[in-house]
C-alpha cells in the first residue's frame, strides 16, 4: 500500500515537471516569435528609408 502511494507521488512529480517544461518551451516560442516580429519590423523600417 505504501509503495503505491509513493509511486503515485512520483508520477505526480514527473507530470508537474513535464508540465513546467512545456510551459518553459511555449514561453521560448513566444519570445522567439516576438523577437522575429521585432527583427522584421526593423528590416522593414530600414528598407523604407
Amino acid at each position: 500500500m505504501e509503495e503505491e502511494k509513493e509511486m503515485k507521488r512520483a508520477r505526480q512529480r514527473q507530470l508537474r515537471s513535464e508540465k513546467k517544461e512545456l510551459n518553459d518551451h511555449s514561453m521560448d516560442l513566444k519570445l522567439h516569435k516576438i523577437f522575429y516580429e521585432i527583427l522584421s519590423g526593423v528590416n522593414a523600417m530600414k528598407q523604407n528609408e
